[in-house]
C-alpha cells in the first residue's frame, strides 16, 4: 500500500467517551502508524482555520509507508467537519465507535463534574438535558457522513465490543485502515476508560 504521509489515511471522529484514548495509545505504538504526538488535533473543528498546510504539518515525521491517523472525537459533533474532511481528502477511512447512550452522559458528566465544569446540579438533570441528549443522538451526527462519505468508508464500531473483545476490536480497526490484523501490544488489555 502507497500512502502518503502528509493527508491522513483514516480519522476517527468519535463518538467521545467511547475508547478514543485507548485507541490512541494502541495505535501509536503500531510500528506502521504514525499520529501526531497530541490525540487531538482538532482540526476539523477547532482549528480550521489555521488551514491545510498547518494541518499536514501534523504529519511530516511520519516515515515513508506509514499509515497515518487522525484522532479527534469532536469531529463527531461538529456539523460542518464531515464536509471539511471530505474536501481535505475524499478517500480518507472514517472511524467510529458508539457507546450506550446513558452510559455515555454518565462518562461525560463526572468528567465535566472532575474538571469543575459540571452546568448541571445532579447527574439526572444531565442527562435530561438537551446539551446532554444531542451528544448521543448517534443518528443525527453520523447524517453528514453518510451524505459525505461512501459507506465502505466508514467503520462502525461499539464501545461494548471494545471491552468485551479489545483484540477483535482492533483487529477491525486495521482491516478498515489497510493493515494486518495479529498486532500484539500490551496496551491491548489496558482499556482507559
Amino acid at each position: 500500500m502507497t500512502v502518503s504521509s502528509k493527508i491522513p489515511h483514516f480519522i476517527y471522529i468519535g463518538a467521545p467517551k467511547a475508547g478514543s484514548t485507548w485507541l490512541f495509545e494502541v495505535l501509536r505504538e503500531h510500528p506502521d502508524v504514525f499520529l501526531p504526538a497530541g490525540k487531538e488535533l482538532q482540526f476539523f473543528d477547532k482549528y480550521y482555520e489555521n488551514g491545510l498546510n498547518w494541518y499536514f504539518r501534523q504529519f511530516s515525521q511520519a516515515t515513508a509507508g506509514c499509515v497515518t491517523g487522525d484522532i479527534s472525537p469532536e469531529y463527531f459533533l461538529h456539523p460542518d467537519a464531515a464536509a471539511r474532511i471530505r474536501a481535505a481528502n475524499p478517500e480518507v477511512r472514517i472511524l467510529v465507535c458508539l457507546r450506550e447512550p446513558i452510559d455515555s452522559m454518565v462518562s461525560w458528566y463526572y468528567q465535566l463534574r472532575s474538571i469543575g465544569s459540571v452546568s448541571h446540579e445532579s447527574l439526572d438533570e444531565y442527562i435530561v438535558s438537551e446539551a446532554s441528549n444531542s451528544r448521543v443522538d448517534y443518528g443525527t451526527l453520523l447524517a453528514p457522513y453518510f451524505e459525505n462519505f461512501r459507506r465502505d468508508q466508514i467503520l462502525i464500531l461499539f464501545f461494548d465490543e471494545l471491552s468485551a473483545d479489545p483484540r477483535s476490536f482492533i483487529d477491525k480497526v486495521l482491516n478498515h485502515i489497510g493493515l494486518p490484523a495479529g498486532y500484539e501490544s500490551e496496551k491491548l488489555s489496558q482499556i482507559i476508560w
